[in-house]
């Protein structure tokens, strides 16, 4: 079967991660007729050459797909569509939004930067708001999804009738509206980013801390020539990543080369330009013998492009990436990586939202910033450097 995209491509600096805008492609082509039940569909190298995204994009989208039931797979033959119709299928299952739901007289919102629809798709989310509901009785509390960006949180603190918000990994460009919402004595917790200075309590895992390890290990292993892979300059983890990085290499007396940091572009694997530096690295006379990639989807990728360049990881190239979802543990190898305590600081943050109000507490007196440490998974993509 031919991909039979046409003209369709995902649109690279769009607001909907890549492996979304696959996902909605390749569904809408078997809404539209064009894959039908029981089709193969093309392998995932061929798609990903069709819409102009690497392949571990597609299959990111694929696997979702398959939990939804649209695709199935079958060892050694391939991923097929799914009959849906009627007598392909018993019955619908019941959706979250079809369940009755209980009314308390708390309700917290959970502030998201994406769409909300999406937080299915993103299992940073997913474990946070798991620790969240965990924490408290659904009995007690309610806790919705709402997305708002900073330039509206005022607006819609004022309209809101909540007991207070819990925001989720908000980004730069959100804190001048962290700023406002504490002027305006909101009851609100940061999780998943913290600022020096801002006056709400902010929950957040140690990056630096955990950079500091990932090199710690590297240097164990034996390795001297390190180099950092990462996305999004201006978010204040990867800001403190990197910090955590240069401090360790300073800290052991190993060499900092500016050219073996790489800006990847873009948070959802590495863009072509970061790529070709890469190839280039890589095929370097003195090159980096171990990496850290400052997250999850760097780190599928720096993997995947030296697999492509002929280069053996664990034996020729050590790889540790930095937070821990399912595909980290389904690579080939298998990825170390430094794992944030999502659980932990999804539970800190709602026993916080708690406290400010079973005191009635409005505005901080002193900063209330929590850093908890990370862990490091020591899998199959670390080994030490070749002789």
């Amino acid at each position: 079967m031919t991909v039979e995209l046409g003209a369709v491509r995902v649109v690279r600096d769009g607001p909907l991660p890549r492996h979304l805008q696959v996902k909605q492609i390749l569904r809408d082509l078997v809404r539209r007729g064009v894959w039908k039940a029981g089709d193969k569909i093309p392998a995932e190298t061929e798609i990903a050459s069709s819409l102009g995204v690497s392949k571990m994009t597609v299959n990111k989208a694929i696997l979702a797909l398959v939990e939804e039931g649209l695709f199935y797979r079958e060892v050694g033959r391939g991923t097929f569509v799914k009959d849906t119709s009627a007598s392909g299928v018993r019955t619908r299952r019941k959706r979250v939004s079809d369940w009755p739901r209980r009314q308390t007289s708390t309700i917290y919102h959970v502030i998201t930067v994406g769409p909300t629809e999406m937080v299915a798709d993103n299992e940073y989310l997913c474990a946070l708001l798991l620790a969240m509901r965990c924490q408290v009785s659904p009995l007690e509390v309610t806790l919705m999804l709402q997305q708002v960006r900073g330039q509206d949180y005022v607006r819609f603190w004022r309209a809101d009738h909540s007991a207070g918000w819990i925001i989720v990994a908000p980004r730069q460009e959100d804190v001048e509206g962290l700023y406002a919402l504490a002027a305006e004595g909101a009851r609100a917790v940061v999780v998943g980013a913290s600022w020096q200075g801002v006056p709400l309590p902010c929950v957040d895992s140690n990056n630096r801390e955990g950079a500091e390890m990932a090199v710690d290990y590297l240097f164990r292993l034996g390795h001297r020539k390190l180099g950092l892979v990462y996305a999004e300059p201006n978010a204040i983890n990867t800001q403190d990543r990197i910090l955590g990085f240069q401090a360790a290499l300073q800290a052991k007396v190993l060499p900092f080369r500016p050219d073996w940091m790489i800006d990847a572009g873009t948070p959802e694997g590495i863009a072509e330009s970061a790529r070709s530096r890469l190839r280039e690295l890589l095929s370097a006379p003195e090159r980096p013998t171990a990496f850290l990639a400052a997250g999850p989807f760097l780190a599928r990728t720096l993997l995947e492009l030296a697999q492509e360049e002929g280069i053996s990881v664990p034996e020729q190239l050590s790889i540790v990436g930095f937070d821990d979802p399912t595909a980290m543990a389904q690579a080939v190898p298998k990825l170390t990586t430094v794992k944030q305590p999502l659980e932990a600081m999804g539970r800190e943050a709602i026993k916080k939202l708690q406290e400010m109000h079973a005191k009635g507490m409005i505005k901080l007196t002193e900063p209330d910033r929590v850093f908890l440490s990370c862990s490091l998974v020591t899998r199959e993509s670390t080994a030490p450097p070749p002789p």
